[in-house]
């Protein structure tokens, strides 16, 4: 009985204690939760229904609550918040994750995978329950498949590419570079601080052969410090290891920015026209004062 109380302590202080140094991650069927290994652990507790957690790294403290179908990582600026729910009895699913005050929203069925992003809105054909095409604002995708000749063509608005699947990476025969076609990611990912969640589309052997951090990465600039009189701009996709190369900002680029662009331009043509409004003569029956009609009613 004794060494069961002293075993017990010992796990309550490991949990307890601070750690660092191990990369902690938690998933489920639909995305994976990361924390990075250089972040500092203080607290844990694992009731069996749900994990709590306080990490801080760099001067930023989150506190995280895990549950089997939903999470929240609280920042001191900001919220990460995902819940997944099925939608329909085929089991079709619903992951709406909010984000540094904005709502991406993630639905899945047999069929198709969209991504509702503000201002993009993407659409990934499945087959086989692999990623067999693409379309969305910016662009689209085709793939034709090799499996057993380890050969995959890549069709997308920059032109056609052909890789070989060789020692678990893509090696490019023709055509331009993988970066270039610019919805062939693993997933979407979000990350601020020592978080990162990723949400990744299903798997194959081309698709894990891509590049790890090729991912559309949503990150919350305003938690990043910066110099004096240059403020964050929000949620914002990153430009370093951004496989759709956030940079330069513009609708005519094969991006998604999430905060940034000239509010003027309009790509989708979504501004509703201006009508102009006559109380006085709602059918516009009056005519001006110089009108054909009244001319004529002066000639008389």
């Amino acid at each position: 009985m004794t060494h069961r109380i002293t075993a017990a302590i010992l796990l309550i202080l490991l949990m307890t204690l601070p750690s660092a140094g191990r990369e902690e991650f938690f998933t489920n069927a639909h995305y994976r939760l990361k924390i990075d290994p250089r972040a500092q652990i203080s607290e844990r507790v694992d009731n069996g229904w749900e994990t709590l957690m306080t990490v801080e790294m760099d001067g930023e403290k989150a506190h995280l609550r895990w549950k089997k179908d939903e999470f929240t990582v609280i920042f001191p600026r900001s919220t990460l918040r995902v819940r997944s729910t099925v939608t329909d009895s085929a089991g079709s699913i619903l992951l709406t994750t909010d984000f540094a005050g904005r709502r991406y929203e993630v639905r899945e069925n047999k069929r198709e995978i969209g991504w509702t992003l503000p201002g993009q809105n993407v659409f990934f054909r499945l087959h086989g329950g692999q990623v067999s095409g693409a379309v969305g604002t910016s662009d689209f995708l085709n793939l034709r498949k090799d499996t057993p000749a380890g050969r995959i063509a890549v069709e997308s608005g920059v032109g056609s590419s052909d890789f070989m699947l060789r020692k678990g990476s893509l090696e490019l025969f023709e055509g331009p570079e993988l970066a270039g076609h610019t919805y062939m990611v693993r997933g979407l990912a979000f990350r601020q601080g020592a978080i990162t969640l990723e949400i990744p589309l299903p798997g194959g052997p081309f698709f894990e052969a891509m590049p790890a951090d090729r991912y559309l990465t949503v990150v919350n600039e305003s938690a990043v410090p910066t110099e004096a009189g240059n403020g964050g701009t929000g949620a914002d996709v990153e430009t370093v290891g951004d496989p759709l190369r956030a940079e330069p900002s513009s609708w005519t680029s094969p991006v998604y920015r999430a905060n940034t662009g000239d509010p003027k331009e309009d790509p989708l043509r979504a501004r509703k026209e201006e009508r102009k409004t006559y109380p006085t003569d709602p059918l516009r029956a009056k005519t001006g004062e110089d009108s054909v009609e009244i001319l004529r009613v002066k000639d008389y």
